[in-house]
């Protein structure tokens, strides 16, 4: 990783980190210290692990929380003067899409096959006002002007015509796993901020500080812990796609799955006493667990690609031309790797795309996110 400084955009942090470890041990060191397990070094992007560094050292580190939730976010977006122009769609399956511009399997291969040509494709065949049907699972179909797909990204080939992306998802990302563990207490005292006199992230002022653990592999189940609010804490595990059995992240969800809640949470709490030095921390009065299967989470793009990260990201965001009324938008996806994972990434995706949709729908106002 160190002897690529030179061609990073941002030299002087790569250099920086770098001169921070012994030489024979940079490389791994800097991925161990980001607190987010990446796999090889070849297939992640230097970039990629010098953000990450930052992100978990840097004093300007923060984490903003939606009081709401980004659903409702998302959704007042789409209100003007008390009228909605979307209609969301809930416990629907969709199975395809189907536009007047033609075959979408024909579509979705020219526009994946334009990755590496001058511009994306533009076939369309138009030939009415309702150019959009969704075919759900349970037999319904709806007509639209236009469609929002948001999808992670390789469930989007499982839709009905889409199949020709499955490959270039393959050539140009880096599928990680992810998992989430919140432990709470009912009494702040106890919990693990008061207990290591760290700040959280829910507190005044900023930023806030979360751990980073390290262990022998296959054994450590925690590596980054955030310090969520003065009651609870979340930790949160990333894995490669390659590496099936040995980072902690699999562990912790192999575990979770074979052995039931009680033997995750007791196993966590513990390794929790080791790291922090905390040997009386109390038992958590709560756990949730969310884990992610393989591909859901795809940090940055990857390294050595012949194909920049924006050309793949704008190609992706019309999945079937740049003429059909089909958007595509998902953080994992959006044009700055950076961004994968965080919901900045959604939100660059969708301002990207008004550009087009507002002129459609009538709406000439400029307006971005």
């Amino acid at each position: 990783m160190c002897n690529t400084c030179d061609k990073m955009e941002d030299k002087d942090l790569c250099t920086q980190i770098c001169a921070f470890f012994p030489p024979e041990t940079r490389a791994p060191a800097a991925v161990s210290c980001s607190g987010y397990d990446l796999g090889t070094a070849d297939t992640v992007a230097t970039a990629a692990i010098c953000g990450l560094t930052k992100e978990v050292t840097s004093k300007g580190a923060h984490l903003y929380l939606f009081n709401n939730g980004f659903q409702n976010f998302a959704e007042d977006l789409g209100f003007m003067v008390g009228k909605s122009n979307v209609a969301p769609m809930y416990n629907h399956q969709l199975i395809a899409v189907d536009t007047n511009c033609g075959d979408s399997e024909d579509l979705a291969k020219q526009q994946a096959g334009s990755l590496k040509q001058s511009g994306p494709s533009n076939a369309c065949n138009k030939t009415d006002d309702a150019p959009v049907t969704l075919t759900f699972a349970n037999g319904a179909k709806h007509t639209a002007k236009m469609a929002y797909l948001t999808p992670l990204p390789f469930d989007l080939p499982q839709i009905s015509g889409f199949d020709a992306w499955e490959a270039e998802l393959l050539k140009y990302t880096n599928p990680n796993t992810a998992v989430k563990v919140v432990l709470g207490w009912s009494d702040a005292s106890q919990a693990l901020p008061a207990r290591t006199n760290l700040k959280p992230c829910v507190s005044e002022g900023s930023p806030c500080d979360r751990l980073i653990l390290d262990g022998k592999l296959g054994d450590q189940l925690l590596r980054q812990v955030w310090l969520w609010d003065d009651k609870t804490i979340m930790v949160y595990l990333t894995a490669p796609a390659d590496f099936p059995n040995e980072f902690p992240a699999n562990l912790i969800a192999k575990k979770a799955w074979s052995e039931g809640m009680d033997k995750t949470v007791n196993a966590i709490v513990e390794q929790l006493r080791i790291g922090t030095g905390v040997a009386d921390l109390a038992m958590p009065d709560y756990a949730r667990f969310k884990h992610w299967t393989s591909g859901a989470l795809l940090i940055d793009w990857k390294a050595d690609s012949d194909v920049d990260g924006a050309t793949i990201s704008s190609r992706f965001s019309r999945p079937l031309g740049n003429a059909a009324p089909v958007y595509y938008g998902n953080s994992e996806m959006a044009a700055n790797g950076s961004n994968h994972g965080w919901v900045e990434g959604a939100l660059d995706m969708a301002d990207s795309a008004l550009e087009s949709i507002l002129p459609a729908l009538g709406l000439h106002q400029e307006v971005h996110i």
